[in-house]
């Protein structure tokens, strides 16, 4: 799939010291200053990206995630990772911490590359297939997208430019995804599993 992907849509990262690189260490400042233990605590809870990170506690398929619906989500998952590996890669944008002192993340240091945030990437992916297969609950599914996005802000790990480039990656992703007939098949092999 990454072969394919035209992902023009997804900007490059903002340069050192632009407008934007400024504003961005803004408001992981701000952030620092006001985030509470909770917020920690629960970026915490998200520190590994998966479907049953982000949405399992939901119990959407039962439960117990039925096998079929854990396939589908790390095969999705797989190529979430292997496009913001890539980019990561292409544009090498250091950790906010990496690349200032001052700031202090409340979460281990994290390795490697900031740009694009991998989390807000594969939360927004997942987010995107569950309003295909229950669009009445859209907003609630993108809002869980966005706080897990955010989690990753206030906690210090990553430039809110990175969790805004991981979002558009999501939408470009979404969108290779919904062209092709397996990705159909496999939503109509999940709706009926839905509770």
């Amino acid at each position: 799939m990454l072969a394919d992907l035209d992902l023009r849509a997804v900007p490059a990262a903002p340069a050192d010291g632009s407008a934007q690189d400024k504003a961005d260490f803004g408001t992981l400042y701000d952030w620092q200053a006001r985030r509470t233990a909770d917020q920690c605590a629960r970026a915490r809870t998200q520190m590994s990206h998966s479907y049953e990170v982000f949405f399992g506690k939901m119990n959407l398929f039962g439960a117990q995630t039925p096998a079929q619906v854990t396939s589908f989500f790390r095969n999705v998952g797989e190529d979430s990772v292997a496009a913001h590996k890539y980019l990561k890669d292409a544009y090498q944008r250091p950790r906010p911490f990496v690349r200032d002192a001052g700031i202090k993340p409340c979460l281990p240091r994290v390795a490697g590359f900031g740009y694009p945030s991998g989390h807000a990437t594969m939360a927004r992916l997942f987010a995107l297939i569950l309003a295909d297969l229950m669009p009445a609950r859209r907003s609630e599914f993108l809002g869980i997208a966005d706080e897990a996005g955010l989690n990753r802000v206030i906690s210090g790990v990553h430039h809110p430019t990175d969790v805004a480039a991981g979002k558009t990656l999501a939408d470009v992703l979404h969108k290779e995804l919904v062209k092709t007939p397996q990705f159909a098949a496999d939503l109509r092999a999940l709706r009926p599993l839905l509770k």
